[in-house]
């Protein structure tokens, strides 16, 4: 069920940078929904994939916390 997830947001981000000509402006947009979703969906999932959700939800927020602006 995860990666249909990942791939169905995927595929709504490139629907939505088509059909309303928005582009996506930080990097940081994908993997933010991608998580979102995630978990979003996390009642729903078997409790077996409940440690790969943390696993890819973590995954997720280490590269992101590092193209975060910093002051």
């Amino acid at each position: 069920m995860l990666p249909v997830a990942v791939s169905w947001l995927l595929w709504s981000v490139r629907i939505y940078m088509i059909f309303r000509s928005k582009l996506i402006l930080t990097p940081l947009t994908i993997p933010l929904r991608i998580i979102c979703l995630l978990l979003q969906w996390k009642p729903l999932l078997k409790p077996e994939e409940l440690p790969t959700l943390e696993t890819l939800a973590g995954a997720f927020v280490r590269p992101s916390t590092t193209f975060a602006k910093k002051e």
